[in-house]
């Protein structure tokens, strides 16, 4: 009874270590011009623009979504396009 209690429990922390990654976005390209980000249905919208601000940030650049298409591969996920483009805020 406490081996197969044990093997549970272990078997839920690799499931759970394995899993982790999966739920932030995960960066496909990254070239200061365009960010591409792939997320899953657990991510929103707006998570994923602002790490694509995040990245296009280190370029002194801000994003703004130009695609956003559904996975064909993998049901759920969806493929999220960030064009890098200059602030053109006013700095007050």
């Amino acid at each position: 009874m406490l081996l197969s209690k044990s093997i549970i429990v272990a078997g839920t922390g690799l499931l759970m270590q394995a899993g982790a990654g999966c739920f932030s976005p995960t960066i496909v390209a990254d070239d200061g011009d365009i960010v591409t980000l792939k997320y899953g249905p657990w991510a929103t919208v707006s998570e994923v623009h602002s790490k694509a601000d995040a990245m296009c940030g280190e370029y002194d650049k801000i994003a703004e979504l130009s695609v956003d298409v559904e996975d064909t591969f993998e049901p759920g996920f969806r493929y999220a396009t960030f064009d890098c483009v200059e602030d053109d805020t006013p700095i007050t």
